[in-house]
């Protein structure tokens, strides 16, 4: 029982520290920063619901988000949005392998699921290929660190995880001392006493992200 209360502690404490004493000065200044780089990523990557998933437009997303992710072309505050972005390309292209699968269109071995065969088409976009078991690794940890970005959204927009601080890079990635159902409890106490004003602002962004997005595809 005082384990677990150390425990809950903990995780409430992480909470605090991430949303911080002003946030929604911190959110205002990091979204200015990063607004206009997140639409040109997002206009690069959005992966349509009427195409093939040997489209070459799905893995020349994923060249995109890993120049960001890996090769450092922007700054952490794009990272985040790019990490939660790849596991919003995975399952769009799941969707499509999906309804390739449902349709007919697809035949695989029993056990080669949806999820793999997109994995598969994630290695393909990769231009180093030579330790093919090691890489495999790397992309499911780049899919793991995606999800807990996304669980740090808490159910708004993908920009709200630009409220927190650069702290939040290490308690993404410390897998051992903080476990997905740890992070959950942190995004639900801060998705809890985060101002209301911060979702609304964050739920108005992306709508306007969206019809941004429709708009330039209409232009082009």
């Amino acid at each position: 029982m005082k384990a677990s209360r150390i425990c809950q502690d903990r995780t409430l404490n992480i909470a605090k520290m991430l949303l911080g004493h002003n946030p929604l000065s911190v959110f205002a200044e990091n979204y200015r920063r990063t607004a206009t780089d997140w639409l040109v990523v997002l206009r690069q990557t959005i992966v349509p619901h009427d195409i093939e998933s040997t489209d070459t437009r799905i893995t020349q997303a994923f060249v995109v988000l890993d120049n960001v992710i890996v090769r450092g072309l922007g700054t952490t505050l794009l990272r985040r949005l790019a990490y939660i972005q790849l596991i919003r390309v995975f399952e769009s292209l799941e969707r499509l392998l999906q309804k390739e699968r449902e349709d007919c269109r697809s035949y695989r071995r029993r056990c080669y699921t949806d999820r793999t065969v997109a994995l598969d088409i994630y290695m393909s976009s990769q231009s180093d290929i030579s330790n093919v078991k090691r890489l495999r690794r790397d992309l499911k940890e780049r899919k793991r660190i995606g999800r807990r970005w996304l669980e740090l959204a808490v159910r708004t927009s993908p920009v709200f995880v630009l409220v927190y601080p650069e702290t939040a890079e290490k308690i993404v990635k410390d897998f051992k001392n903080i476990n997905s159902a740890s992070l959950k409890t942190v995004a639900t106490h801060i998705l809890r006493t985060c101002p209301q004003q911060l979702i609304k602002t964050c739920n108005h962004l992306e709508g306007r992200i969206e019809s941004s997005i429709i708009d330039y595809d209409l232009e082009s």
